[in-house]
C-alpha cells in the first residue's frame, strides 16, 4: 500500500474512532440517567466488554466496530498482511486483556459499590475531564499502535503481541469509569 493511501486511511481511522468514542461516551451518560442504578450500568459495560473479548478470542480476530466502514476493512487487511502470523497472536492477547479488564470492572462494581446506588452526580466539569482523559488515552494508544505497525517491517512486527494497544486504553477506561 502506498504511503499516500495509508495516510488517508489512518486519518479516517482516527476520525471514525474518535466519533465512536464520543458516541459511546454519550450512550454511557444516557444509560446512567435512564437505568435504575449505577451498578447496572457498570455491569452492562463490563458485560459488553467481556462479550467482545470472548468473541475476539474465539474468532481469533478483532471485534471492532470500525469493520462496518469499507475503508477500514482495507486498513485492517493491510495490518494483517504486514504483521503476518503475529497478527492473530496480537489480537488474541488483546482479547484476553479485554476479558481481564471486564472481570476487574465486575469485581470492582460488585465489591466496592453500595447496594442500590441510585444517584450519579452530573457535574459538567467532572464529565468533561473524564471525556478528555478517555479521548487522550484512546488517541495516544492508537497513535503508538499505528506507529509500531507502519514503521516496522514484517520481521519487525514480531513481538507486537507483547505490547497490545488495548491494555493502556483499558486501564485508562477502568480509571475513568471505576
Amino acid at each position: 500500500m502506498d504511503s499516500k493511501r495509508l495516510g488517508q486511511l489512518r486519518k479516517k481511522q482516527f476520525v471514525y474512532s474518535n466519533g465512536m468514542v464520543f458516541g459511546l461516551f454519550i450512550t454511557y451518560l444516557l444509560l446512567i440517567g435512564a437505568l435504575p442504578s449505577f451498578e447496572t450500568v457498570m455491569l452492562l459495560v463490563a458485560g459488553s466488554l467481556a462479550v467482545m473479548g470472548i468473541t475476539g478470542f474465539v474468532k481469533q480476530a478483532p471485534v471492532n466496530a470500525l469493520w462496518v466502514f469499507p475503508s477500514m476493512r482495507e486498513l485492517f487487511h493491510y495490518e494483517q498482511e504486514k504483521m503476518g502470523p503475529e497478527w492473530r497472536k496480537y489480537h488474541r492477547v488483546n482479547a484476553a486483556g479485554q476479558v481481564i479488564v471486564s472481570l476487574i470492572f465486575m469485581l470492582q462494581t460488585l465489591l466496592f459499590s453500595p447496594v442500590g446506588t441510585v444517584s450519579f452526580l452530573w457535574d459538567g466539569r467532572v464529565i468533561a475531564i473524564l471525556f478528555l482523559f478517555l479521548f487522550v488515552v484512546v488517541n495516544v494508544s492508537m497513535y503508538f499502535h499505528v506507529r509500531k505497525v507502519d514503521r516496522s517491517t514484517r520481521r519487525g512486527c514480531e513481538g507486537l503481541r507483547n505490547r497490545p494497544p488495548c491494555l493502556p486504553s483499558c486501564w485508562g477506561r477502568c480509571w475513568v469509569w471505576g
